[in-house]
């Protein structure tokens, strides 16, 4: 990477060993050629001045590259200006853009990379995020469908689509896809709180209540199935079980805003009485 700039992240890494044999040589050969010239002052001189301004050079190229390696963001940035054809890269500089709220340039960037490649699932499947996480539902279900015809990309993709479904009130295919994503891969913690929120939505609240509880069998510090258990123990006006579930998510997550707004309403049901919609088996 200072000699020249190889642009993929992995081949600087693998060139750091070898660079260790690379910069020996360069030492010995100083060396013989310091031995060759004794005896001519002048041109132990230009070995010295040669040696030195190569030792500089080296110096500020390597501090330079450093500027690269601050930041994932400004690896991936310099790895795009050095061989701008190359996807991967460019689609993990959109993600980094997207971290750090930089998001019309990540579109820019996905777009440019199916430009580029639009056999590459994974920018699909990134773009669709980006989408769906600005509230561009319909766009994102395109990108979606489309990430998930590649093959690699199928699971991975099956619980964003069914959550957007979801999102879009298309409750059919979400339980479907939400389903089937399961059958895939049955220890998704975030899937089954997903289907479950979906049912307890649809007042389907035996199934909802299962679903969750296999979620936090999977992961019994999961937050937001903690929360939504609770809200629907409220939704069934179960106070108590609402109660114990909301305690528990502010235990993990203190500042939890939901979580307390809905330990609130425990509190005002327990003393103004349950509303006859919330009295649902």
């Amino acid at each position: 990477g200072i000699l020249l700039r190889v642009g993929f992240v992995i081949a600087e890494r693998v060139l750091y060993t070898p660079s260790l044999g690379f910069c020996f040589l360069v030492a010995v050969g100083f060396k013989r050629l310091f031995i060759l010239a004794s005896g001519r002052k002048i041109s132990q001189q230009v070995v010295i001045a040669t040696m030195l301004y190569t030792l500089v050079v080296m110096s500020v190229k390597t501090v330079d590259r450093n500027k690269d390696w601050e930041s994932d963001l400004a690896l991936f940035e310099s790895g795009v200006k050095v061989i701008p054809e190359n996807v991967k890269i460019r689609n993990n500089y959109a993600m980094e853009l997207k971290s750090a709220g930089r998001l019309d340039e990540a579109s820019l960037q996905y777009q440019q990379s199916l430009e580029l490649d639009p056999d590459y699932g994974e920018v699909y499947f990134n773009y669709g995020n980006l989408l769906y996480d600005t509230g561009n539902l319909s766009e994102a279900a395109i990108y979606f469908e489309r990430a998930i015809q590649f093959p690699h990309m199928y699971a991975k993709t099956l619980n964003n689509l069914a959550t957007l479904y979801y999102r879009q009130g298309r409750y059919k295919e979400a339980e479907s896809r939400f389903k089937e994503s399961l059958q895939l891969a049955s220890d998704q913690a975030t899937t089954y709180n997903n289907l479950a929120s979906m049912l307890g939505e649809l007042r389907r609240n035996s199934e909802s209540e299962e679903l969750f509880r296999k979620a936090l069998e999977m992961n019994p510090t999961y937050v937001e199935a903690h929360f939504n258990l609770g809200t629907l123990y409220v939704q069934m006006g179960r106070l108590d079980d609402a109660e114990a579930s909301l305690q528990h998510a502010l235990r993990l997550n203190p500042n939890h805003r939901g979580a307390i707004n809905n330990l609130n309403v425990v509190h005002y049901y327990r003393k103004n009485g349950l509303p006859s919609s919330n009295n649902v088996p």
